[in-house]
């Protein structure tokens, strides 16, 4: 099986409360504690001292050195939906750490992006990794800056969302200790109730709006070529960028609390137990009301 043998967290400075909202959104700290449960979270500094990648080094350092046994790992893997670059922070994280001797130099590394269930993807894909014997010793950390990402006038959002990031170094262990049973849900109709959708203003081809040289008709979206030489051919499309974060709240509630407690029955069923084994239950979960629900 595999295990977690080590753990790390990191938080930015900053703790906004619930009132600091009060002055600017038509909200309380009795209505968000009431609706969510939440009291406070935390926000990264605007200067990029507590960059995503920050937080995700602090985490691993702290996870890297907390194992028993302080050894290097061969292979990072890390989640999130908010990375520094659009290709991934898991690179760098290696690298970083690898001066530092807690990951062997060139090792593996690659991002993983699945929403809300990212660092639990994560943690599925090392531990396929660690069973298989392909590898030793598996970081896995996942973060997120969603501040960066939020509409502030929006309270049916901006109130539920933080910044943080967290780390586990996972190992092959002895029996009786790791990993049991896991499952994964997909229901590609509900991927929308909570979009951030890629905006952008239409940019024209630097090349001018002529194309020469063609000899055939073809149409690929976006992209039309006609037959005769010198054709007008404008490519023209949008700069990437994202727009806000959205949620269809109630949405959410709704396959939160319908379709999660039969993934638990079905991962305790799995492992040969019943719903009163376990001494805990850990969901990634922002809100109150769903935990009492689920539960």
């Amino acid at each position: 099986r595999a295990g977690i043998v080590g753990v790390g967290t990191a938080l930015p400075k900053r703790k906004v409360e619930n009132s600091y909202f009060e002055a600017c959104l038509d909200t309380s700290d009795e209505w968000i504690r009431q609706r969510t449960g939440i009291q406070s979270r935390r926000i990264a500094a605007e200067d990029g001292t507590e960059s995503l990648r920050h937080l995700l080094t602090k985490a691993s350092e702290q996870a890297c050195l907390s194992c028993q046994e302080v050894g290097a790992c061969d292979f990072v893997l890390v989640a999130s939906t908010t990375p520094t670059d659009l290709f991934g922070d898991a690179p760098f994280l290696a690298e970083a750490l690898s001066i530092q001797g807690l990951v062997l130099p060139e090792s593996g590394a690659f991002d993983v992006r699945a929403g809300c269930n990212g660092f639990f993807v994560a943690m599925l894909t090392a531990a396929k990794y660690l069973e298989s014997g392909l590898h030793n010793r598996i970081l896995v950390a996942g973060g997120e800056t969603f501040s960066h990402w939020l509409d502030w006038t929006d309270r049916s959002t901006c109130v539920l969302f933080g910044d943080g990031a967290g780390a586990v170094v996972m190992e092959r262990t002895s029996s009786g200790f790791g990993l049991i049973s896991s499952a994964l849900l997909t229901k590609s109709s509900d991927c929308l109730r909570i979009p951030l959708k890629i905006t952008g203003a239409a940019a024209s081809s630097p090349c001018g709006s002529t194309h020469a040289g063609t000899s055939d008709s073809s149409s690929v979206e976006g992209i039309d070529s006609a037959s005769s030489t010198g054709s007008s051919n404008s490519i023209a499309g949008p700069i990437g960028s994202y727009g806000a974060l959205q949620m269809r709240g109630s949405d959410v509630f709704s396959f939160v609390t319908t379709e999660v407690p039969h993934v638990i029955r079905r991962v305790l069923a799995d492992g040969g137990y019943s719903a009163q084994d376990p001494k805990w239950f850990l969901l990634h979960q922002a809100n109150h009301r769903i935990l009492q629900v689920v539960a």
